[in-house]
């Protein structure tokens, strides 16, 4: 059973990420998860108790969708991911299937998820990790480093 059916599974998964400030990478996997999993709950907290149980934890708790670990996990062209491209790998496909109605395999869902991932999703994580600068052409990024008050 992949993640996407695991969560499924669950009446209410719950999800994790850090609290206090957030950025593109945690506002874009959220959104992502948050669409296809409506009947979630999210907790934003770096406690350690809540976090192993959370059903998903992204960028915070070193597991899967973490990718502040001292070992980063890289994209095929050995860029490393954000916690939105690790979410967006895994999880993406059945939200651009969800979006555009359609058979995840199909090519069509193929190709726009791909192109999903090198025009936003591969930005988010390059300039999240500091590859690549925030600036023009990278307004999107911007949009999304915020302080929750």
């Amino acid at each position: 059973m992949d993640a996407a059916e695991r969560l499924k599974a669950k009446a209410k998964p719950l999800f994790a990420t850090h609290d206090g400030s957030f950025h593109a990478d945690d506002a874009a996997a959220y959104a992502v998860l948050s669409d296809l999993f409506p009947h979630h709950r999210l907790e934003r907290t770096r406690d350690e108790a809540v976090l192993a149980e959370a059903d998903l934890a992204f960028d915070v708790g070193g597991g899967v969708y973490d990718h502040h670990g001292l070992v980063k996990p890289l994209r095929p062209d050995g860029e490393p991911y954000s916690s939105a491209g690790l979410i967006w790998r895994d999880f993406g496909r059945a939200w651009t299937a969800k979006a555009l109605h359609g058979p995840a395999d199909s090519d069509l869902i193929v190709r726009v998820h791909a192109r999903m991932d090198k025009s936003f999703f591969s930005e988010i994580d390059a300039v999240d990790n500091g590859t690549r600068p925030p600036g023009p052409g990278r307004r999107h990024v911007e949009l999304f480093s915020c302080r929750p008050d």
